[in-house]
């Protein structure tokens, strides 16, 4: 039984430090090619980095409801988005984020 309630308590303590100290995901290669499936992948905590490039899109990238988020350029990193009527980045009721090294600008001619 005392083993039984360490490993509970062990369990607890793991949970709550993930949702402390978050992931960190990266975008542009891997599980996460599309800067559109990262963004939507973030919660509270979590660091998204982005490789190098240039990344095109059509819609708002958006993150709501999220604390303590940070999305970092990894190098140079320039987000192009061809609807010069929508918003490039959106964060909707967040707090504490932090945006770095993330060049965006509209261009509608874009490829």
């Amino acid at each position: 039984m005392k083993k039984l309630k360490i490993v509970i308590f062990i369990t607890l303590i793991l949970c709550l430090a993930s949702t402390m100290f978050g992931r960190t995901i990266y975008a542009g290669r891997g599980r996460y090619r599309s800067l559109q499936s990262a963004f939507k992948a973030i919660n509270s905590g979590d660091t998204l980095k982005i490789f190098p490039g240039r990344y095109y899109t059509n819609t708002t990238l958006e993150v709501s409801n999220k604390n303590r988020v940070r999305i970092e350029g990894i190098g140079r990193v320039h987000i192009i988005c061809r609807d010069k009527a929508a918003t490039i980045i959106e964060f909707s009721k967040c707090k504490n984020v932090t945006l770095v090294n993330v060049h965006a600008t509209h261009s509608p001619t874009a490829r």
